[in-house]
């Protein structure tokens, strides 16, 4: 693999992990306990999608296809991650 492609890699990685943080902020934290009474706001994997489209658009910066795959992506890791985390945050909680 070339540089160009390491370096995309890379920027794919770090927008997906952007992703999966702000889904994490919105839908586990205290700070927006008031927004997660909608069902949207309390489902990693639901939250996660719209998350990696929000992200994906940032790193893109147009509406293409690709966006998708942002957007999936993010939402099945963030639902792992959530699962992998959740017992942690029960036990320290």
């Amino acid at each position: 693999m070339d540089a160009t492609g390491s370096c995309e890699v890379q920027n794919w990685m770090l927008t997906i992990l952007s992703g999966i943080g702000l889904t994490f902020i919105v839908t586990q934290s205290h700070l927006f306990k008031w927004l997660q009474k909608w069902y949207l706001f309390q489902c990693p994997m639901c939250f996660g999608f719209w998350a990696g489209m929000i992200v994906g658009f940032v790193e893109v910066q147009q509406l293409e296809l690709e966006l998708l795959n942002y957007g999936f992506s993010c939402s099945i890791l963030s639902y792992i991650v959530y699962l992998v985390i959740k017992p942690l945050m029960n036990k320290y909680d």
